[in-house]
């Protein structure tokens, strides 16, 4: 009949035949030489390797530890990816630390946007946010802004136009449109203007004024441009006649002796003057590349601003 002994080296539970209690077997376990005994009466050790060749026992010995149990190839796999992972992990966060906030946008995130409602389009790192922009001034029907906000490199690319009374703006300078919706953004950005510049800008065999400003903000810089067609022609026209009094001067001297001035009399004369007709608008484009490291020559800032492709 088989019993059930305990390792003194092991500790591990195997079976032998009873023939063996009190005997010298081999552990199954882990393989070292224990005394056959039941579990109540097992020897706290084993006997040394040195044991007298009598099989008398030497002085029992406390073990040093525990076996640890050898580990299986899965519990090896799972240190391997763990380890892999945490490799990842840090260099990952070097890399991120080394661009973070470096205003590189990758080529991978820009798309080629269309705000609603409009026939122009402009390239965009990304999808944007909407804000209405109130009618102020010669911005009498106020306009819109799209933003993209890059967090990782602490960029933003704005997008937008406001309408101008069309009366208003074929009567001004365009350089009085122009300032009034630069001042309007310098002060929404909390910025101070430090530079001015003209800008060549043909599309579609248009030639568009094009302005650029340079703008010191409280934690970066921005470059902004303004777009406007000068094109009258697209809008509509109205044709006013009036008529006003003119002086006609005949050649037939005056006078008994003929030696007066010319004789001269009034006729009404009619005048033609063209009015734009009330109720239509001009639309003024502009965007704005800001961020903590923004110049003229980050390359993404030119790949923004002259993405512009008007309708």
């Amino acid at each position: 009949m088989n019993v059930v002994i305990v390792c003194a080296d092991c500790r591990g539970k195997s079976q032998v035949d009873e023939s063996s209690l009190g005997g010298m077997v081999q552990c199954p376990l882990c393989g070292k030489p224990t005394v056959a005994a039941l579990p109540a009466a097992v020897p706290l050790l084993s006997l040394d390797d040195d044991a007298p060749a009598s099989g008398v026992a030497s002085a029992p010995r406390v073990p040093d530890r525990v076996p640890t149990p050898p580990r299986t190839p899965l519990r090896k796999g799972i240190y391997a990816f763990i380890s892999l992972l945490l490799t990842i992990a840090i260099m990952g966060g070097i890399y991120a630390a080394f661009r973070y906030g470096d205003g590189q946008i990758p080529d991978r995130s820009w798309l080629t946007f269309t705000p609603p409602g409009e026939k122009s389009s402009i390239r965009m790192p990304g999808e944007s946010t909407v804000e209405r922009i109130p009618a102020e001034g010669f911005a009498s029907q106020g306009g819109q802004r799209f933003r993209v906000h890059r967090w990782f490199e602490k960029a933003d690319a704005e997008f937008g136009w406001v309408d101008l009374d069309a009366t208003k703006a074929v009567a001004s300078r365009f350089d009085d449109l122009v300032a009034a919706l630069r001042d309007r953004e310098v002060k929404r950005l909390d910025g101070k203007l430090t530079g001015e510049s003209r800008v060549n800008f043909v599309v579609k065999n248009r030639k568009f004024e094009v302005r650029q400003y340079l703008i010191d903000l409280p934690k970066g810089k921005a470059v902004m441009q303004i777009y406007f067609d000068p094109d009258i022609e697209r809008l509509k026209f109205q044709t006013v006649r009036t008529l006003e009094p003119h002086t006609l001067v005949l050649d037939i001297p005056t006078g008994w002796d003929l030696k007066g001035p010319p004789l001269s009399v009034e006729v009404p004369v009619e005048v033609r003057q063209m009015h734009v007709e009330p109720g239509q608008s001009l639309r003024m484009h502009f965007a704005i590349a800001s961020g903590k490291n923004v110049t003229r020559e980050t390359p993404w800032v030119p790949k923004f601003l002259g993405s512009l492709v008007p309708e």
